[in-house]
């Protein structure tokens, strides 16, 4: 689950307004590394349970936002 984008766009965000969703963005968590899909087809969590994401309620779940990266995925051709 780590490498999964070689051209990385970071996003600014603030948790209180929600985090950001789509096929081609990705949180990265800062504690154990591991990048997970915005928009998952089943619930997922990083391997330390710092980032969650519930599917089935629509909701993301996050410990410690200030340890967390937003990133788009831009392909090579844009």
């Amino acid at each position: 689950m780590r490498e999964i984008c070689s051209n990385k766009k970071y996003l600014e965000f603030d948790e209180r307004k929600g985090y950001p969703k789509g096929k081609d963005i990705f949180y990265e968590c800062e504690i154990c590394g591991d990048i997970i899909p915005s928009m998952p087809e089943d619930s997922i969590q990083c391997s330390c349970k710092q980032v969650y994401i519930d599917v089935d309620y629509g909701r993301v779940a996050v410990k410690m936002p200030h340890k967390m990266k937003i990133f788009q995925c831009i392909s090579k051709g844009k």
